[in-house]
């Protein structure tokens, strides 16, 4: 099953439409949930990356973290912003 890490703002309705979403199909893991020793983790066993794009979201080092990513959804129009050098 695929573990897609959350690493965009979730309020309580993007909560729920994921958590309905997620039965069966995927893993959600919401970065913002997980303490900051666990955060590193997350990335590495990460399939999925979804953002908003913004380079913020992507740490300088991601490239190393993130080996397992093979998809980044960004949930922006655009993606001129998207920090490319860290993929």
């Amino acid at each position: 099953m695929a573990r897609v890490l959350f690493v965009a703002p979730m309020d309580a309705e993007r909560r729920e439409v994921v958590t309905r979403k997620a039965s069966g199909a995927f893993e959600p893991v919401v970065l913002d949930d997980l303490p900051a020793e666990k955060r590193g983790d997350a990335l590495a066993t990460a399939d999925v990356v979804v953002s908003m794009g913004f380079p913020r979201e992507f740490p300088l080092d991601f490239r190393e973290k993130a080996r397992k990513v093979r998809m980044i959804q960004s949930l922006v129009a655009g993606v001129d912003h998207l920090p490319f050098e860290r993929f």
